[in-house]
């Protein structure tokens, strides 16, 4: 058997490297097939190859077809649920729109809640003003002018109740705003009735008057006629019928108000117990939380009001606001912001530094000199309305006013805190 496998070998070379035909003898067939050179089934193992690659492609591009497929439907499905919620979403806003609205409606349908809303639209329209004050420093011409403030303007509610009406001075140092309640209602602590009310830019609410009203329009224009050189002289001097203190629980010459106002015992007429009524302290600057301390070393119930450009200072309730009303800081507010009576200060200018009785009578013309009171203050002249409502003070070449205003006329709340008010003031050299 070696001898044969020696000799087919030999053979196999000779075809390898003989380039003669030749005949292959003494040879069968199964034994020529097994030694057949590799080249020859190289062609066949290629075939076979190609056919597997291209059936692994169509599965590959099947299988990229089913998953594109697949992706898109899922896409569409998302889709089409997201368009669903999205829209139920804007029908569940419509219908919370529609109720809200519903609500607001049905919320008007009586005479209390439109009073309510009449209030609510009032404050509103104060605060747009107020504001539009500060950045313009004057009052709008008319309500159309706080467009950019409030994004629509409140209307009075109906049935009942009038128009909003404001009206702004001539002088255009204050405004009112008109409006009427049918049932009444709660105005900050004040409660209002029915009727017509009017509230100005310190928001002060009186009983609408007609008659009252058109005499302050005629003074106004009296006013702007006038080309006197005291032709903004405020004549606050006038005599009025001064109401009655507010409720004394204690008898201590502090009304309750002023009790709450300060922090002293509504029961007791001496809080501090040293022997001092509670308003007597409060009058003559002494602390009555303290045996001992004066009242401006008590932060917690008194400021100082320091006006270094027309050189005074004063003390007033630290619960209370001040508010400068003009640009020269010549006329300050001094007031509680949950609405009741009210101090202001004027500063007037006197050059000539004439005396203050003949300043006085030479700018509140038909005054008499037996209508007045005159003392002298802190080495400062002093002059006072007999009501003592007013009371005046000369120097720096100035005249500085200072008022108490009512704004219930039936009582007066804070007469001695008025009182501390003015006798605190004074003037910086």
């Amino acid at each position: 058997m070696f001898e044969s496998d020696n000799k087919q070998n030999n053979q196999i070379n000779q075809v390898n490297f003989d380039t003669q035909p030749y005949q292959v003898s003494n040879t069968n067939q199964e034994d020529t097939m097994y030694y057949m050179p590799d080249k020859f089934i190289k062609p066949e193992n290629v075939k076979n190859n190609g056919g597997n690659l291209i059936f692994k492609l169509l599965v590959i591009f099947l299988v990229l077809g089913v998953l594109s497929v697949g992706a898109f439907a899922f896409y569409l499905y998302k889709k089409n649920n997201d368009d669903t919620e999205l829209n139920q979403n804007v029908l569940d806003l419509e219908k919370n729109q529609n109720a809200e609205e519903k609500v607001e409606e049905i919320s008007l349908d009586t005479a209390e809640k439109r009073d309510q809303k009449r209030i609510e639209d009032i404050k509103a329209i104060v605060s747009a003003i107020s504001l539009y004050y500060s950045q313009k420093n004057n009052y709008p011409g008319s309500l159309s002018d706080l467009s950019l403030t409030l994004k629509e303007i409140p209307v009075n509610p109906t049935p009942g109740g009038e128009n909003y009406i404001y009206t702004l001075n001539q002088n255009r140092k204050d405004y009112k705003l008109t409006f009427i309640l049918e049932v009444g209602a709660n105005f900050g602590n004040v409660s209002l009735g029915s009727g017509k009310y009017q509230i100005n830019s310190m928001q002060i609410v009186n009983t609408y008057n007609e008659d009252e009203s058109n005499n302050n329009q005629n003074e106004d224009n009296e006013e702007d006629n006038n080309n006197d050189s005291n032709n903004d002289f405020d004549n606050d001097s006038g005599i009025m019928q001064i109401p009655p203190k507010g409720p004394d629980v204690d008898n201590d010459d502090f009304t309750n108000a002023e009790e709450l106002l300060f922090g002293t015992d509504i029961d007791e007429q001496d809080t501090d117990t040293d022997s001092y009524l509670d308003g007597d302290e409060i009058i003559n600057l002494y602390d009555p939380l303290s045996t001992t301390g004066k009242l401006a070393d008590n932060i917690t119930i008194v400021k100082v009001y320091y006006n270094e450009i027309q050189n005074y200072s004063v003390l007033y309730p630290a619960k209370w606001m001040s508010e400068n009303r003009t640009s020269d800081y010549k006329e300050t507010v001094f007031y509680d912001d949950k609405n009741g009576d009210f101090f202001t200060l004027h500063v007037y200018d006197n050059p000539q530094a004439i005396t203050l009785l003949n300043w006085y009578l030479s700018s509140a013309q038909g005054t008499k000199s037996e209508d007045l009171i005159t003392f002298n203050a802190k080495k400062i002249d002093g002059l006072a309305t007999k009501d003592m409502m007013n009371i005046y003070f000369s120097a720096n070449e100035k005249v500085y006013l200072l008022s108490y205003k009512v704004l219930n006329e039936k009582e007066l709340n804070y007469y001695s805190t008025f009182l501390m008010f003015a006798n605190s003031f004074r003037p910086i050299q």
